[in-house]
This record gives structure tokens, sequence and C-alpha cells, in this order.
């Protein structure tokens, strides 16, 4: 089988907070002119030295604010209009049909886990629509799609990524038990915290789903990511994934040692116990080596389990 390779799928989008920060750019510039214009009256000797009248300094004053208002509201529209687009797009692959990767994961991870955007390219000096990071979701969403589909279960609004099965808090795990069913294979992000402000452990969710991948018999055909410390306190990181492993340990997962790089793993069943069988993704380049381990892993999966990719350029 052709090895599979990073490609963008041809209806991706770029991340509308990344097009909001480049429009942006003007109106900072513009409101910071209008500050210094505001302390120094850095114009008004200038405009004299051609002869216009006072007034034209307001003018320019009052111009120039429209222009830094304009550019904040149209970096507002544009993150809504793409993040309108994107839901659409995406959701309506659900009613599609078809085969698809489930990616589950706890809800803190969305904010707290930072991954390499393998599209980056980090000698365009920011003068991108890239970002240099993406949430997890968008990773896999941008990384998988061209190949398969992605969808995860409930969650918040957001403005890119995997098609979503909204869900009341009451019905979450009746969705979960029928997505892991139908899905081709699973993709499980854990981290277990511990919140010293309230006493509070987030990620229990996600290790009631890890348990549901052993009793179902599905953990032969899932993904476990470990979550590199791209924007991540590597001790913070270490700490959340040590208590997914502690937890794991009582349903039979054992899970590897954190890695700085983060990793795609593969398990297979030894004795009573799921124990990784391939690693992928910690080795290679910065911002590629984890989504083409993720590409090594879900090609493996579609080998062993019959399933098969597409090919969506």
């Amino acid at each position: 089988m052709e090895e599979l390779t990073l490609r963008k799928r041809r209806d991706s989008h770029y991340s509308p907070g990344r097009v909001a920060q480049l429009l942006l750019l003007p109106g900072l510039a513009g409101a910071a002119l209008l500050l210094l214009e505001t302390q120094t009256s850095w114009l008004q000797p200038r405009l004299e030295q051609f002869g216009l009248p006072g007034w034209t300094r307001w003018l320019l004053l009052v111009v120039g604010g429209v222009i830094v208002f304009l550019s904040f509201a149209s970096a507002t529209f544009v993150s809504e209009l793409n993040k309108m687009k994107n839901q659409t797009l995406r959701d309506a692959e659900i009613g599609g049909g078809g085969l698809f990767v489930l990616y589950l994961r706890p809800f803190f991870s969305d904010i707290r886990v930072g991954m390499p955007n393998p599209f980056y390219n980090p000698l365009a000096f920011g003068l991108t629509l890239e970002t240099s990071g993406l949430t997890p979701e968008e990773f896999i969403g941008r990384v998988l799609e061209p190949y398969i589909d992605v969808r995860q279960v409930g969650g918040g609004p957001r403005a890119v990524g995997p098609a979503r099965v909204n869900v009341s808090n009451e019905k979450w795990q009746e969705a979960v038990t029928a997505a892991v069913a139908e899905a081709a294979s699973i993709i499980i992000l854990l981290l277990v915290r511990h919140d010293p402000k309230d006493g509070s452990i987030k990620g229990l969710a996600t290790m009631w789903e890890l348990k549901h991948l052993v009793e179902s018999g599905a953990m032969g055909r899932t993904i476990v990511i470990i979550p590199p410390s791209l924007f991540y306190n590597y001790n913070e990181m270490q700490a959340d994934w040590e208590g997914a492993s502690r937890i794991g340990q009582e349903f039979g997962i054992k899970l590897p040692e954190c890695h700085k790089n983060g990793g795609v793993v593969l398990f297979e069943k030894r004795g009573p116990s799921w124990q990784p069988s391939r690693i992928f993704g910690q080795t290679g380049q910065e911002y590629t080596g984890l989504a083409e381990g993720l590409l090594q892993a879900i090609q493996l999966q579609a080998a062993q389990h019959g399933f098969a990719l597409l090919d969506r350029r």
C-alpha cells in the first residue's frame, strides 16, 4: 500500500483565528498612530508645512479611527463566518454515513494542549495564514480528513475541527457507546488533572471512555495520543499523563512513559493487560513528526481491520 503523505484537504480552511489576527494588524498599527498623535501632535506641524487648515488633523484622526474600527470589525466578522462555514461543512458529514474515526478527549485539553502544525512553515516568519500550533482536534482533523472523516462527541463551539455530535450531559455515555461501535478507528487523548484551586479532578469522563473501549473490545482499533509539551509545561503534562496512567492500570491498560515530543500509540493484548505495540511520531522533524506518526498509525489500522481510506485532494 502506498504510504500516506501530509496533504491539505481541498475544502480545508485556515484557522479563522489566524485570519482575524492578520486583519487586526492594520487596526493595531492605526490605533498606535492615533495614540501617538493624541500625545505628541506629530501631524500638526507637518500639515502646516503644506498649508493645510487645522481641521485637517481632526479629519485624519476621524478617518484613522474608522479604519481601526473596520479592521477590528472585519476580523470578528471573518472569524464568525469561517466558524459557521466550517461547522456546517463538518457537521454535515455526520448525516452522510461512511467510515469515520472517532476522537475522544477531556474537554480541558482543548485549551491546554497544543499540537505542532505540520502545514506551518517556520521560514515564513509569521507572514502566513498558518499558525505554529493547533488544538488537538484541529490537528487530528486536518491531518486525517484527506483520508477519512473524523467525528467527536460533545464539547463547546469551535471554529475548525472534526464534525461534532452534540448531545446532552445526560446522554453523552449513550452517544459515545454508539459512536465507538460504529467507528472504524478511535483516537483518544488521555490526561487527568487534579485542580488545586477547587480540588476537582478533570478528565475522569475520558477515563470512563477508555474503560469502555477495553470492555467493548475496541482497544485493538484504538490509537492513544501522548500530547507533546508544545505550549504545555512539561512537568504539568507529565503529572496529568501519570494521573491517567494510574487510573488506566485499574482496568488493564499500561500506558507508555510521557515524552516531550508526544507520541502516537497502538496497543496489543498481552496476557491480562493491553500494552503498547508500536509508538510513532517521537522522532522526525519538529512540525511534521507527530502528524506523520498519526498517518502511519491510521494506515496500519486500516490494513489490520480492513477499512478503506479515501483520497480527497
